[in-house]
C-alpha cells in the first residue's frame, strides 16, 4: 500500500490549497497559450506555452483523491475559459448593438451571454481533455510513454475543437492553427491535412516537451526520447513549411483580380442605399479600368432585396460589360417569405446561380432555438423577426471568364468544411464576401481575416476577400498576402491571381485526422478503462486504488 502521505494533501481547515493553486495555474496557462490568437506576432508561444501545465498535471494527479477527475475537469474549465474570455475579449467592443436595432439593456444581455456563455459552454465541452488526460496519467505510466501520451492528448484536442462547430452554438473561431498565419511556415501542413493537423502538432509538441522535463520517477532513456520526438515534430512542420513555399509549384490561368473596400459605416449603410452604391459603382469602375478582371464586393455592398430593386445593380452590370469583367457582388434576397444574405454574379452568366450564406450569425442574423428564446428574451426576438436571414444548403460555383470562382460570405469562411465543399465542386479560386464593420478598433478583424489565410493554405487556392471596411486582402495559396488594404480606408485592392485546378492532399482527403484521432482517443480510453478495471479486480483489499 502506498503513504496516503503521498497521496492526499494536506488540509488547511476545508480548504486543499493544492487543488486552487492548480487552477489559477491552469487559468493563467489558458490566458498565455490564447496569447497567439490576439497578438499574432507571438505565434511561436503556442509550440511551447502548454508544455509546463501537462508537466504539473502528473503531480496534481498523483497527489489527488479519488475525485480527482472532479479536479481534472475543474482545471480544465479554469483553462478553457480564460481562453476562450481572451479569444472572444473583442465581444465588448460590439456594445452597444445599435446597429442591430438593440437597445442598451439588450445589447448588455447579448454582450454578456456571449462573452461568458459562449467560453464557458466550450469550456465545459474541452474540460474533458483534462479529464482523461488525467485519466491516462493515474493509469498509466506516463513518463515512461510520452509519445504514447502526446497522442493521446494531441487526439483529444483535435476531437475538442471539432466537437466546438458541430451545434449552433459551437464556433471554430479560437483554433489553434488561426494563431499561427502570421508566419507562413508554420501552417503549411494544413495542405496536408487541414487546419486541424497544425493544432495537433501544436499539443504534440507541448506534450513531447513536457515529457521531456526530468519528473520523480522518470526514465532518462525516455525523457531523452520525447526530446527528439519534439525535435523532430519541428523540424517536419516547418521544414515542410519551408520546403512547400520554396517549390513554389501551384500554378494556374492568371488574371488581375481587384477586392473593394467602401468603408461605409453599418450604421449609414441602410438609410443611405443609394450612396453604398455609388461608391462600390466607383470603386468597381476604378478597378476594372485598372484591368480587373474579377472584381469581388463586401457583404451586402447592396443592401436591398435586389429582386425588388433590380436597379440598384444597373450601373454595375454596366461596368461588367464595358469592361468585360466579372463582379462578385453581395445583396439580399427574398424568396417568399425568406430572406437570404446572397452572392450574385454581373453580368449574369444565364445560369442564375447565386450564393446564399450558409451561416448566419446567430443572435445578428437569426435567433437560435427560436421557441425556446423567445420565451426567455421575447422583445429580443422580436426585433430580429422581419430581418432574420435563412441560412442557404448548398455550396455556388461561378462561371467567370477565366475558370471557376467558389463564395463563402463572412462567418462561412471559419468553417473549413464549407470551402472544402467547393473546392470539391470546382472552384479554382475562392471569393470571401464579407462585412467586419462592427470589429473595428478588436483583435477580430485579424482572427477572421486568419482564417481566409487558412482556407487557401489549406486548399491551395487564391484567397479574394473584399470586407467593407477592412481587411481585405488578395492571399496566395501559401497563406501570403499579395495585395492588402488597411482597416477604414475607402479603395480597393489588385493583384494577379490564379485559378488553380490541382487539388492539395488535403483537398483529396479532407478532414481525415478528425475521425482517425478520435479512434485513437477512443480506443486508448477503453484500454485504459479495461486495464483498470482488472487492476480493481486483482487487487480489491488495497483502498488507494478505489
Amino acid at each position: 500500500m502506498k503513504d496516503t502521505a503521498d497521496t492526499v494533501p494536506r488540509r488547511v481547515g476545508s480548504v486543499k490549497p493544492t487543488g486552487a493553486l492548480y487552477c489559477a495555474a491552469s487559468a493563467l496557462c489558458g490566458a498565455v497559450f490564447a496569447v497567439p490568437l490576439t497578438e499574432p506576432r507571438l505565434w511561436f508561444i503556442a509550440w511551447f506555452s502548454l508544455a509546463p501545465l501537462l508537466y504539473s498535471e502528473t503531480r496534481a494527479v498523483r497527489r489527488g483523491t479519488h475525485k480527482y477527475l472532479i479536479a481534472a475537469w475543474l482545471r480544465g474549465m479554469a483553462f478553457f475559459t480564460v481562453y476562450g474570455f481572451m479569444t472572444y475579449s473583442w465581444f465588448w467592443q460590439l456594445y452597444p448593438l445599435d446597429f442591430l436595432g438593440y437597445g442598451k439593456a439588450q445589447s448588455l444581455a447579448v454582450v454578456l451571454a456571449a462573452f461568458i456563455g459562449l467560453p464557458t459552454v466550450q469550456g465545459a465541452v474541452s474540460a474533458f481533455i483534462f479529464v482523461l488526460s488525467a485519466f491516462f496519467t493515474r493509469h498509466s505510466d506516463k513518463e515512461k510513454h510520452p509519445v504514447a501520451y502526446s497522442l493521446f492528448v494531441s487526439s483529444l484536442w483535435v476531437c475538442a475543437e471539432w466537437l466546438q462547430s458541430r451545434t449552433w452554438l459551437g464556433v471554430p473561431w479560437g483554433r489553434l492553427a488561426a494563431g499561427q498565419t502570421y508566419f507562413a511556415p508554420a501552417i503549411q501542413t494544413a495542405s496536408l491535412f487541414g487546419s486541424y493537423f497544425v493544432s495537433f502538432l501544436i499539443i504534440m509538441s507541448n506534450a513531447l516537451i513536457s515529457g521531456a522535463l526530468p519528473a520523480k520517477g522518470s526514465a532518462k532513456k525516455a525523457q531523452r526520447v520525447s526530446a527528439v520526438i519534439a525535435a523532430l515534430v519541428l523540424i517536419f512542420n516547418f521544414g515542410f513549411g519551408a520546403v512547400r513555399i520554396s517549390k513554389n509549384d501551384l500554378h494556374g490561368t492568371a488574371v488581375r483580380c481587384a477586392v473593394l473596400q467602401g468603408n461605409i459605416l453599418f450604421s449609414e449603410k441602410w438609410s443611405q442605399t443609394t450612396q453604398s452604391v455609388r461608391v462600390y459603382t466607383s470603386l468597381a469602375s476604378q478597378a476594372a479600368k485598372d484591368g480587373a478582371e474579377l472584381i469581388v464586393l463586401p457583404e451586402t455592398a447592396l443592401p436591398c432585396d435586389i429582386a425588388a430593386e433590380p436597379h440598384r445593380k444597373n450601373s454595375l452590370e454596366y461596368i461588367a460589360e464595358k469592361y468585360n469583367a466579372d463582379i462578385l457582388c453581395g445583396a439580399f434576397r427574398k424568396d417568399g417569405e425568406k430572406l437570404y444574405n446572397s452572392v450574385i454574379m454581373l453580368p449574369g452568366d444565364g445560369s442564375d446561380t447565386v450564393y446564399d450564406k450558409r451561416h448566419p450569425v446567430p443572435f445578428g442574423e437569426y435567433i437560435p432555438a427560436r421557441r425556446f428564446t423567445e420565451n426567455l428574451m421575447p422583445s429580443l426576438v422580436g426585433l430580429t423577426k422581419d430581418t432574420e436571414i435563412t441560412g442557404g444548403c448548398e455550396t455556388a460555383v461561378f462561371d467567370t471568364a477565366a475558370g471557376k470562382a467558389g463564395s463563402l460570405i463572412c462567418f462561412d469562411s471559419v468553417y473549413e468544411s464549407l470551402c472544402l465543399e467547393s473546392v470539391r465542386d470546382g472552384a479554382e479560386i475562392i471569393c470571401i464576401s464579407t462585412n467586419d464593420s462592427w470589429f473595428d478598433g478588436s483583435a477580430a478583424k485579424e482572427q477572421h481575416n486568419s482564417h481566409a489565410i487558412l482556407r487557401a493554405v489549406e486548399n491551395g487556392r487564391y484567397v479574394l476577400r473584399s470586407a467593407n471596411t477592412g481587411i481585405s486582402s488578395v492571399i496566395s495559396p501559401y497563406g501570403k498576402t499579395v495585395a492588402k488594404t488597411e482597416s477604414g480606408e475607402r479603395c480597393y485592392a489588385a493583384a494577379d491571381a490564379e485559378y488553380i485546378e490541382a487539388r492539395t492532399l488535403y483537398g483529396t482527403v479532407g478532414n481525415f485526422a478528425v475521425p482517425l484521432c478520435a479512434l485513437y482517443a477512443m480506443s486508448t480510453s477503453l484500454v485504459l478503462i479495461l486495464s483498470d478495471l482488472r487492476r480493481r479486480k486483482s487487487d480489491k483489499g488495497d483502498p488507494h486504488d478505489n
